[in-house]
C-alpha cells in the first residue's frame, strides 16, 4: 500500500471513494476547485497538502483523507489548525487506513489538529493518537427549539417507526405546543429593527472582526469577509445560509448565522445556529438575534432550530432561552496540539467552540440538480 498527496485534479477520485463508502460530498468540480484555490491559507501557501490518497500496490485508489487548513488567532498571534475531513477507505483495505492518519499527524508547520465531525471509529483513532475532547463540557449537549410542533412530532414518529403517523402527529404536536406555551419565552414577540437579514458578507464584517479579534485569551477562527465568504458560500449554496446582524449606527455589534438541511427519511427541515458572535455581553442583543433566527426559520418551513457549542455568557444566554436538549453520540469534536507536552490550548477558558470550527458547517447536505459530480 502506498500513500500520495492529493491534488485538486483528484476530484473524481475523491468523490468516487467517498460516495462508495457512504460519504456524500455535495460539491461539483467547479466548487471543488474554488474551495481549494480560495482557501485563505492556501492562497498564500499554494503547496499546502489538501489531503492524501491511499493506493494499492497496483496504483488503484482505495482511500482518502482530506486536510483543510483553517487560520485562528489567539492574543494577536496567528495559529494554523487543520481539520481532518472526508476520511474514507474501502472495506477490504481498512487495516491500512492508519497510513492516512499517520501522514495527517506527521504534518509540519501546523499548530493543532481537529476532528469536528467524529464518528465512533474516527474518534477512537484520534484518541489513540493522544487527541482530546475539545475542552467545553457542554459541547455534546444540543440545544433545540421546536417551531413547528406537528411536523416535528411527525418526524419523531417516523424515525421511531410508530404506525398511524398521520393521525398521531396531531395530538403529539398539541402536547409539545402546550408544554412550550407553559414553559417557554414568547419567541414570536416583535424584535428590534436593528436586526437585519443579509444575503452576503460585506466589508462591515472586516470592521467587526478587527474588534472581535482583540478579545484577550480567546481562541477564534478568523471571521473577516474573505474567510466567511469562503466558509459559507463556496462548498455550500447561498440559499442554505442565513445571515442575521445587529446594527448600531450601521456598524455590526453582533451576528448570528444559520444553515439549513433536510432529512428525507423523517421529512424534517432543520436550521442550525453555526456561528453567533457579540462584541459585548448584552442579553437584549443576543435575545433579538435568536428570536429573529427562530422567526426566520418558522417562515422558511423548518420544524426545529438546533445549536451546538459556545461557552461562557453566550452559552448561558442560549440555555436560558431553551429548555429542549438532546445528546450528541458519539462525541464529535477532538483536537490535538502539534507540540508534545503541555500546551496553552489545553486551557478550557480559551475555547468558544461551535459549528464554525473545523468542517462541521463547510459542506452542503443537499445536492441541487445542477451540482451533480
Amino acid at each position: 500500500m502506498q500513500v500520495r498527496k492529493a491534488t485538486i485534479n483528484d476530484y473524481h477520485t475523491v468523490m468516487s471513494i467517498c460516495n462508495r463508502n457512504g460519504l456524500n460530498l455535495c460539491m461539483n468540480q467547479e466548487k471543488w476547485v474554488k474551495f481549494w484555490e480560495l482557501n485563505p491559507h492556501i492562497i498564500k501557501n499554494p503547496g499546502f497538502p489538501i489531503g492524501w490518497i491511499l493506493n494499492t500496490d497496483n496504483g488503484d485508489p482505495v482511500g482518502v483523507k482530506i486536510n483543510i487548513p483553517l487560520i485562528y488567532e489567539l492574543n494577536g498571534h496567528g495559529l494554523l489548525g487543520v481539520a481532518g475531513s472526508s476520511w474514507a477507505v474501502d472495506a477490504q483495505y481498512r487495516k491500512a487506513s492508519f497510513l492516512l492518519v499517520m501522514r495527517y499527524f506527521q504534518q509540519k508547520d501546523v499548530d493543532f489538529f481537529m476532528n469536528t465531525t467524529a464518528n465512533k471509529a474516527s474518534g477512537a483513532i484520534f484518541q489513540a493518537f493522544k487527541a482530546k475532547k475539545v475542552p467545553c463540557s457542554s459541547y455534546d449537549q444540543v440545544l433545540l427549539w421546536i417551531i413547528d410542533y406537528v411536523s416535528f412530532a411527525k418526524s419523531v414518529l417516523l424515525k421511531k417507526r410508530i404506525p398511524l403517523v398521520g393521525i398521531l402527529q396531531y395530538p403529539a404536536g398539541f402536547i409539545l405546543w402546550l408544554v412550550n406555551q407553559v414553559l417557554s419565552y414568547n419567541y414570536w414577540a416583535k424584535i428590534s429593527t436593528k436586526v437585519v437579514h443579509l444575503k452576503s458578507f460585506d466589508q462591515r464584517f472586516d470592521i467587526f472582526w478587527e474588534k472581535l479579534r482583540k478579545k484577550e485569551n480567546r481562541l477564534l477562527a478568523v471571521r473577516d469577509q474573505v474567510a466567511l465568504n469562503w466558509h459559507f458560500h463556496i462548498a455550500r449554496s447561498k440559499e442554505e445560509t442565513t445571515i442575521l446582524i445587529y446594527l448600531d449606527c450601521d456598524a455590526i455589534v453582533g451576528y448570528l448565522i444559520l444553515t439549513s438541511d433536510y432529512n428525507k427519511e423523517t421529512n424534517l427541515k432543520r436550521f442550525q445556529i453555526v456561528d453567533f458572535q457579540l462584541l459585548e455581553e448584552n442579553f437584549d442583543i443576543a435575545k433579538d438575534l435568536l428570536y429573529a433566527a427562530l422567526q426566520h426559520s418558522k417562515k422558511s418551513g423548518a420544524s426545529i432550530v438546533e445549536c451546538v457549542g459556545f461557552s461562557g455568557m453566550k452559552r448561558d444566554y442560549l440555555e436560558g432561552l431553551s429548555f429542549h436538549r438532546r445528546k450528541l453520540v458519539p462525541y464529535p469534536f477532538y483536537f490535538k496540539p502539534a507540540l508534545e507536552g503541555e500546551s496553552v490550548l489545553n486551557n478550557s477558558a480559551l475555547w468558544d467552540p461551535c459549528s464554525y470550527d473545523g468542517d462541521t458547517s463547510l459542506f452542503s447536505t443537499v445536492q441541487s440538480l445542477d451540482e451533480s459530480p
